[in-house]
């Protein structure tokens, strides 16, 4: 089973997901950055998907550290907001972007996994 982690500082929206996708995935939770940086480096992650804006720090901010640590994980940025500076910067750094208030939001991240790639639309 692939193992994915999930990071959003939301409570809510994390424990959400978290329930969703352990039906897929071996779940993994963090809160923020420094958390997700704790657990990666503990745990052999076959994907990453993050909040872009938390308290700590942004998605960007992880992804760049996984980067720098040559590690190529698969990256979904997750943000409440859909603005076209969003979309850009996740795919400047090597992620895909999906808005949280996609109608098939798990389905999307389900096919990511599955196939490394962002489902058409």
């Amino acid at each position: 089973m692939k193992k994915i982690l999930l990071v959003d500082d939301e409570q809510s929206f994390l424990q959400i997901l978290d329930i969703a996708l352990s039906k897929y995935f071996e779940t993994y939770t963090a809160t923020g950055v420094r958390e997700a940086i704790d657990i990666l480096k503990q745990n052999a992650i076959d994907l990453i998907c993050s909040d872009l804006y938390m308290r700590d720090g942004t998605g960007v901010d992880l992804l760049q550290e996984v980067k720098k640590n040559h590690r190529n994980i698969p990256f979904i940025l997750l943000s409440g907001s859909d603005y076209n500076l969003d979309i850009k910067m996740a795919e400047h750094y090597g992620a895909i972007f999906i808005p949280k208030g996609e109608f098939d939001l798990i389905h999307q991240i389900v096919t990511f996994a599955d196939n490394n790639k962002k489902p058409t639309e």
